[in-house]
């Protein structure tokens, strides 16, 4: 999918939850020449330093103790170049207290340009949502790529003309 979104989206950061933060992808984002910017599962294992890295001296992320004001330089176990790491404390509506954590492979961001970059993913994720609900993407039986993009251009014909379709 990123090789064919090369073609024909211009992007500067890929933002992806933790599901899609696997070095792989990390390496081919790169490799197009562009930025990522993910969430990390609390265990995803980093080493602090070059040294480290060599060594084999990897910490889970929930070990550090790191500001939650400053990225911290890593070294992630099959990246080969140094990412930021930020560390996100948020209380819950329940009151309980949540951590996430974003690596990103563009060195010059800081804690607010991260944050803000990595928060543009929610406006794709309500876009989805959407689809789902009101064009009933999410049963859809089509399998191959034809029928897909018919089920979703008569759906969206469907909500125009009820006028169930939101703006």
């Amino acid at each position: 999918m990123l090789r064919q979104a090369q073609q024909q989206v211009a992007y500067r950061y890929l933002l992806a939850d933790s599901w899609y933060a696997s070095a792989d992808n990390m390496t081919l984002v790169r490799q197009l020449g562009h930025h990522f910017v993910f969430a990390l599962e609390s265990s995803r294992t980093v080493a602090l330093s070059e040294q480290a890295r060599t060594k084999g001296q990897f910490q889970a992320l929930h070990t550090l103790d790191f500001s939650t004001e400053h990225p911290l330089r890593v070294y992630l176990r099959a990246v080969e170049q140094v990412v930021l790491v930020i560390r996100q404390v948020f209380t819950h509506e329940d009151h309980g207290l949540g951590v996430l954590y974003l690596v990103s492979s563009d060195t010059d961001l800081d804690q607010a340009k991260m944050t803000t970059i990595y928060q543009r993913r929610w406006k794709v994720e309500e876009y989805h949502k959407s689809l789902k609900q009101n064009a009933s993407m999410g049963k859809s039986p089509t399998k191959m790529v034809a029928t897909q993009a018919n089920h979703f251009f008569y759906g969206g014909i469907g909500l125009r003309q009820t006028g169930n379709a939101q703006a």
